[in-house]
Formats: C-alpha cells, structure tokens, sequence
C-alpha cells in the first residue's frame, strides 16, 4: 500500500489569492492537490528585485569592512614587524602563534559541539569517569 500525493500548480493571473482542490483515489490511495492562482505563474526574477531600492546591503558593508581590516591588519603587522622589528621568514606573519593555532582549535570546538549532540558521543576522543 504505497501513498502518493500530486501537487498541481496552474497559473491563473486573474486568480488572488487563487483556489486550492483536494481529490482523493481510494482505490490506488492517491491524492491530488490543485492550486489555481496568480502566484503559480512564472515570473522573472533580476537583481533589483531583491534589492527594494537599495545598491547594497549591510551586510555586505559588514564582509567587504571585515575583508580590508583584514588585509589592513596583515600588512601593515608585516611592515611593522619586517621593518620595525627586523622580521624574517615565518616571524613576519603578525600573531603567527595565534594563526598556526587556529586550526586546531576549530577541530577542537567542532569536537566539543559535535559530543554534546546525542548522536555525537561517538565523536568524544574524551573519555570521563562517572561519579
């Protein structure tokens, strides 16, 4: 006995907010859903339709200021340490310490996340005695 559902969408441009009808088959237990409405037409989406009138978003504003104090922050850390400091090789990367780090410490709060879900357990490299 296997359910099957029909969903059928019909464009009616006059049709607001449109009508919807339920058909049952009892015999092969399928259903059919018939939407007519305007909302069922194709419509063509561009760029300025998602916009509402503005040229960017705050969140874009918010990603690009991230990136340039990013890079801001590498180079001239770079300068400062080549230069102020007399910097070479991997000395020169600002926070090195910090930055060859980081990986580890992502493994590390993914683990953490991942063991606290119920299916995660199996993940924990941690064991800990019961009190």
């Amino acid at each position: 006995m296997c359910r099957t559902t029909h969903v059928i969408l019909t464009c009616d441009p006059s049709a607001d907010p449109g009508n919807i009808s339920v058909t049952f088959d009892s015999g092969d237990y399928t259903v059919f859903l018939n939407l007519n409405s305007k909302y069922c037409c194709p419509v063509n989406f561009t760029a300025s339709a998602y916009s509402h009138g503005s040229s960017i978003s705050p969140g874009t504003i918010i990603c690009i200021s991230f990136v340039v104090l990013l890079a801001i922050y590498f180079v001239a850390g770079t300068l400062f340490l080549k230069f102020g400091k007399g910097a070479k090789g991997r000395e020169l990367v600002p926070n090195f310490a910090l930055w060859a780090s980081l990986p580890g410490l992502i493994k590390d709060g993914i683990l953490f996340t991942v063991s606290c879900l119920p299916c995660g357990k199996k993940f924990s490299s941690v064991k800990y005695d019961h009190i």
